[in-house]
């Protein structure tokens, strides 16, 4: 007897932020509590700070910058990682009001480097890309799944299928 296992698109999604936030707040046990002002210097502390435009920032402050925590935007997106130069950089996730999920490594604000890109459709289903990143666009070798089940193995150039990869489908494995 076959049994799958089915988890909610939302479901996945709050059990990587429990794990994540679980992993961050082992971090942030030796920090000190930023000073209450804002005015004075936040450095090598843990602290909240809310900006004017709604943006929210949680976690590590060193010479007055972010460095690592979560950002909390007016619009509902969130992001949890390491910061440089207010920008994601390094190692985080970034959950979008949509529910577009990604997880992965970042430089200068983009998704760059090695990551998995989850982003929901039509009632269940969900699409799901694991794979090289390169200035926010799938670029390298990686694993694009359709929510029917369908898959298709192998380089993606410039946001793109590309060269030679296999489609996986309900029949058997298809080479372009």
């Amino acid at each position: 007897m076959k049994y799958n296992l089915v988890i909610s698109k939302f479901g996945t999604m709050k059990i990587i932020f429990v794990l994540l936030s679980f992993f961050f707040s082992l971090t942030i046990i030796s920090m000190e509590p930023c000073p209450d002002s804002a005015e004075e210097e936040w450095h090598n502390c843990f602290g909240s700070h809310q900006y004017p435009d709604g943006e929210t920032f949680s976690g590590i402050w060193i010479n007055n910058t972010y460095h690592k925590g979560v950002i909390v935007w007016q619009n509902g997106d969130v992001y949890v990682g390491e910061i440089k130069d207010q920008n994601p950089e390094g190692f985080g996730t970034y959950l979008l009001k949509s529910g577009e999920l990604y997880v992965g490594e970042w430089i200068r604000g983009k998704r760059d480097g090695y990551g998995s890109n989850i982003q929901p459709k039509e009632g269940f289903a969900t699409d799901v890309y694991v794979g090289d990143f390169k200035d926010n666009k799938k670029d390298g070798m990686g694993t694009y799944s359709w929510g029917d089940g369908q898959k298709y193995i192998g380089p993606f150039r410039d946001d793109k299928m590309e060269g030679k990869g296999k489609i996986i489908t309900y029949n058997g494995i298809i080479t372009l």
